[in-house]
């Protein structure tokens, strides 16, 4: 652990050279703590976390599995993007498209509490490294012009003691050459605090693809409501880039289909 946050620590420097030798630099991986190196994921627990949930019949708007359910129920356009019916019958959708690197279940889902409740910060730099792998996978022909965190209140704030959203977004930003902007999106003032969560955008959105970065994503409806104010505001379309994402599971306790 002390030598994750010794590379945390450097990361942030330019040299080329030095990330080169970063990566190779000997560490414990994150989540079994076996060898690794760079303070990535080992080659095992990327396997199981990362590679097989991006090689999954993935619903290209809500990131949920279509698999272990009726294939009646899903529709895969001839250019190969997988969009389920419940997400078609939609309409006009706030979300343009999503993305999500882990599962937040066992085991990723320890590397996400770690990160998100055990201010782990120096693991932010693995889990965007996965979240802009996925992103240039799923995107790669059509990245948003701008990243953008999800905001988050005063209360979740306090009990964190800092923005996962936000960690995030900032190296993603480098990771995948594009800007992010943490004023262009805000929480919307409100008389009561029992008032749902809504958000407002600046006009610096008008006419850009934004890409929305979160932790985790869980039922949907705080994602949707920012980006429906993006949208308001004037964007392009919206897309959500988050670290996981809670999968939808029926009573008998197998994966079910997209529903957002």
């Amino acid at each position: 652990m002390n030598s994750m946050r010794s590379l945390f620590r450097f990361t942030a420097m330019p040299s080329s050279w030095f990330k080169q030798a970063l990566r190779k630099w000997p560490t414990n991986c994150p989540l079994c703590h076996l060898s690794a190196s760079g303070g990535e994921l080992c080659s095992a627990c990327k396997t199981d976390c990362f590679d097989r949930r991006q090689a999954r019949m993935l619903c290209a708007i809500c990131a949920q599995d279509s698999e272990g359910t009726d294939h009646l129920d899903c529709n895969r356009p001839p250019e190969g993007t997988l969009i389920c019916l419940a997400c078609q019958r939609q309409g006009r959708r706030q979300i343009s498209a999503m993305v999500c690197a882990l599962d937040n279940t066992f085991p990723a889902g320890l590397l996400l509490g770690d990160f998100r409740q055990g201010g782990q910060l120096q693991l932010a730099p693995v889990l965007a490294g996965l979240m802009a792998d996925a992103a240039q996978r799923a995107w790669r022909y059509a990245m948003p012009h701008a990243w953008v965190p999800l905001p988050l209140s005063h209360a979740q704030l306090l009990q964190n003691g800092f923005s996962p959203p936000q960690q995030l977004a900032q190296i993603v930003s480098r990771q995948t050459n594009t800007d992010w902007h943490l004023r262009w999106l805000r929480l919307a003032n409100s008389d009561s605090p029992t008032d749902p969560i809504g958000f407002e955008a600046t006009p610096d959105v008008a006419g850009l693809a934004i890409g929305l970065v979160t932790d985790v994503v869980d039922t949907g409806a705080t994602v949707r409501a920012a980006a429906q104010a993006l949208l308001d505001a004037g964007a392009k379309q919206v897309m959500v880039l988050a670290a996981g994402c809670a999968p939808k599971v029926n009573e008998s306790g197998t994966i079910a289909a997209c529903s957002m």
